[in-house]
């Protein structure tokens, strides 16, 4: 039902987002195809 609305759920677990946070920012940032990918 989600991706018939064009919703993609990105899941990261609690050790990914506590050692990577940046990353995991800067792939949501992509993800969204939002200015400062690049930077995150």
């Amino acid at each position: 039902m989600l991706n018939q609305l064009g919703i993609t759920v990105v899941r990261y677990s609690n050790d990914d987002i506590n050692r990577n946070f940046e990353e995991v920012c800067a792939d949501l940032l992509r993800r969204m195809n939002l200015p400062g990918a690049e930077e995150a």
